[in-house]
């Protein structure tokens, strides 16, 4: 979905299961970007089939999703900074908590 990847500026957080970076978008938007680690294809394209569906879903419960991709071993999430700051997201905000759930973590 996303036309062209964001700039990964900053990791912020990072595991086993993927990492979460602060991004600059090329309008010059800053965002937060997901990446989640998914080796098998069948696993990346259930993955992106619930982003397609979850990009569909406004909800003030759910952080909005501006963009997603795939790689050859992850699915990448475009979400907004959470009140201009990257650090509520990474550090486990319900509405982050929410997206990652969708995705099957």
């Amino acid at each position: 979905m996303a036309d062209q990847a964001p700039e990964l500026l900053e990791q912020l957080a990072g595991g086993l299961t993927g990492a979460t970076w602060r991004a600059r978008q090329p309008d010059g938007l800053d965002v937060l970007v997901f990446q989640t680690i998914l080796r098998e294809e069948s696993s990346r394209q259930s993955a992106l089939d619930r982003l397609r569906r979850l990009g569909r879903i406004s909800n003030p419960h759910l952080a909005p999703v501006r963009g997603w991709w795939s790689d050859a071993d992850s699915v990448w999430v475009v979400g907004d900074l959470e009140q201009g700051s990257a650090s509520a997201c990474w550090r486990g905000s319900r509405r982050c908590t929410a997206m990652a759930s969708t995705m099957g973590r």
